[in-house]
């Protein structure tokens, strides 16, 4: 049922969905990172990492339904691609909602939202060169001092 294609035409066609997963994965992940609160932050990258999964276990489950015994799929290719696009256009439609009602806050790491007493900024930023300084009052490790027994 039709002709072969080329190597050529194989490789690229990899070449150009590698690239594209390639991109989308470090969107997504960079997203869930900087959207997500200190404390949740693994929580929601797992889930991120989840529903990629989930994504394809839905694909292997549809592949599965659509095979006879013999091996041969019950669908036309036409007709197997067809439901797919049909159900993204369904997702973005029902996607469109939330993406209008959502309101970006970035959480990242050191940021005011985080607890940790370890995240240092450098002395340069407080006048004295050479030293670090953190949030809290008592003397650290290696020399290095708090931010609040710093003196203007």
């Amino acid at each position: 049922a039709g002709e072969a294609p080329s190597i050529g035409l194989q490789l690229l066609a990899y070449l150009v969905l590698t690239s594209a997963e390639v991109l989308v994965s470090v969107t997504g992940l960079e997203f869930a990172y900087t959207q997500a609160p200190t404390k949740m932050k693994s929580a929601v990258m797992a889930l991120f990492l989840a529903s990629t999964a989930l994504g394809n276990l839905f694909t292997a489950l549809v592949n599965l339904l659509i095979t006879n015994a013999d091996g041969s799929t019950a669908t036309s290719d036409v007709a197997y691609f067809c439901f797919f696009v049909a159900l993204m256009f369904v997702v973005a439609v029902a996607f469109v909602p939330f993406a209008y009602t959502f309101r970006e806050q970035t959480f990242v790491q050191g940021g005011e939202d985080d607890p940790r007493p370890h995240e240092v900024e450098t002395a340069a930023a407080v006048g004295q060169p050479q030293q670090q300084w953190r949030a809290g009052g008592a003397p650290c490790s290696r020399g290095v001092k708090h931010v609040d027994s710093v003196s203007s």
